[in-house]
Protein backbone atom coordinates (compact mmCIF):
# COMPACT_ATOMS: atom_id res chain seq x y z
CA UNK A 1 0.00 0.00 0.00
CA UNK A 2 1.24 3.88 -1.00
CA UNK A 3 1.93 6.10 1.63
CA UNK A 4 0.22 9.30 1.53
CA UNK A 5 2.99 12.56 1.84
CA UNK A 6 2.15 15.61 3.47
CA UNK A 7 0.80 17.92 1.10
CA UNK A 8 3.18 21.39 2.87
CA UNK A 9 2.17 25.00 1.65
CA UNK A 10 4.70 27.30 0.66
CA UNK A 11 3.46 29.63 2.43
CA UNK A 12 3.73 27.72 5.44
CA UNK A 13 7.60 26.48 4.39
CA UNK A 14 8.21 30.02 4.35
CA UNK A 15 6.68 30.38 7.93
CA UNK A 16 8.54 27.30 9.48
CA UNK A 17 11.66 28.39 7.77
CA UNK A 18 11.22 31.92 9.17
CA UNK A 19 10.56 30.53 12.61
CA UNK A 20 13.71 28.29 12.30
CA UNK A 21 15.88 31.12 11.54
CA UNK A 22 14.47 33.31 14.54
CA UNK A 23 15.45 30.34 16.85
CA UNK A 24 18.80 30.01 15.57
CA UNK A 25 18.93 33.81 16.30
CA UNK A 26 17.56 33.22 19.67
CA UNK A 27 20.41 30.76 20.43
CA UNK A 28 23.34 34.06 20.61
CA UNK A 29 21.79 35.00 23.84
CA UNK A 30 23.86 34.23 26.68
CA UNK A 31 22.41 31.39 29.40
CA UNK A 32 20.51 32.04 32.26
CA UNK A 33 17.14 32.17 33.67
CA UNK A 34 15.65 35.27 31.52
CA UNK A 35 17.78 34.07 28.36
CA UNK A 36 15.49 30.84 28.41
CA UNK A 37 12.21 32.87 29.19
CA UNK A 38 13.07 35.31 26.38
CA UNK A 39 13.60 32.25 23.72
CA UNK A 40 10.04 30.44 25.39
CA UNK A 41 8.13 34.01 25.12
CA UNK A 42 9.23 34.83 21.56
CA UNK A 43 8.47 31.27 20.77
CA UNK A 44 5.53 31.32 22.21
CA UNK A 45 4.69 34.54 20.11
CA UNK A 46 5.68 33.20 16.79
CA UNK A 47 3.23 30.34 17.42
CA UNK A 48 0.35 32.82 18.22
CA UNK A 49 0.70 35.56 15.78
CA UNK A 50 3.05 33.67 13.49
CA UNK A 51 5.11 36.73 13.39
CA UNK A 52 8.60 37.10 14.56
CA UNK A 53 9.33 39.27 17.50
CA UNK A 54 10.02 42.96 16.83
CA UNK A 55 13.34 44.62 17.03
CA UNK A 56 11.74 46.30 20.32
CA UNK A 57 11.01 42.85 22.21
CA UNK A 58 14.75 41.93 20.57
CA UNK A 59 16.65 44.69 22.14
CA UNK A 60 14.38 44.23 25.56
CA UNK A 61 15.72 40.89 25.82
CA UNK A 62 19.35 41.64 25.29
CA UNK A 63 19.37 44.20 27.80
CA UNK A 64 17.56 42.16 30.40
CA UNK A 65 19.69 38.78 29.54
CA UNK A 66 23.38 40.98 29.53
CA UNK A 67 21.39 42.87 32.94
CA UNK A 68 22.35 46.09 31.47
CA UNK A 69 21.03 49.44 33.07
CA UNK A 70 17.13 50.33 32.55
CA UNK A 71 16.71 52.06 30.16
CA UNK A 72 19.27 50.16 27.97
CA UNK A 73 17.29 49.09 25.32
CA UNK A 74 15.73 52.53 24.52
CA UNK A 75 19.22 53.93 24.46
CA UNK A 76 20.24 50.96 21.54
CA UNK A 77 17.24 51.64 19.52
CA UNK A 78 18.35 55.46 19.43
CA UNK A 79 21.53 54.46 18.81
CA UNK A 80 20.85 52.03 16.05
CA UNK A 81 18.16 54.76 14.41
CA UNK A 82 20.95 58.10 14.82
CA UNK A 83 23.47 55.96 12.96
CA UNK A 84 21.18 54.97 10.03
CA UNK A 85 19.78 58.39 9.94
CA UNK A 86 23.76 59.61 9.90
CA UNK A 87 24.28 56.88 6.95
CA UNK A 88 21.62 58.17 4.85
CA UNK A 89 22.89 61.81 5.39
CA UNK A 90 26.19 61.16 4.37
CA UNK A 91 25.25 58.84 1.39
CA UNK A 92 22.86 62.23 0.46
CA UNK A 93 25.81 64.34 0.67
CA UNK A 94 28.14 62.24 -1.61
CA UNK A 95 25.19 61.61 -4.15
CA UNK A 96 24.01 65.38 -3.94
CA UNK A 97 20.69 63.74 -4.37
CA UNK A 98 17.85 62.79 -1.85
CA UNK A 99 17.64 59.24 -1.14
CA UNK A 100 13.83 58.37 -1.63
CA UNK A 101 12.56 61.17 -4.34
CA UNK A 102 9.78 58.47 -5.21
CA UNK A 103 8.24 59.13 -1.41
CA UNK A 104 5.38 61.83 -1.90
CA UNK A 105 2.46 62.34 0.47
CA UNK A 106 -0.72 60.61 -0.41
CA UNK A 107 -2.81 61.87 2.64
CA UNK A 108 -5.69 64.41 2.92
CA UNK A 109 -4.03 67.49 1.74
CA UNK A 110 -3.99 69.96 4.78
CA UNK A 111 -6.35 73.01 4.73
CA UNK A 112 -5.17 76.35 3.50
CA UNK A 113 -3.67 78.62 6.50
CA UNK A 114 -5.36 81.75 6.69
CA UNK A 115 -3.82 85.16 8.21
CA UNK A 116 -5.62 87.83 9.68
Amino acid sequence: MRQLEAVRSPTRDAADRERRREERRLELLPNGQTAALVRELAVAAYDVLGEAPTIDFALVAVARALRLPNGAALTLFALGRTIGWIGHAIEQYEKNEIIRPRAKYVGVAPAAATTS
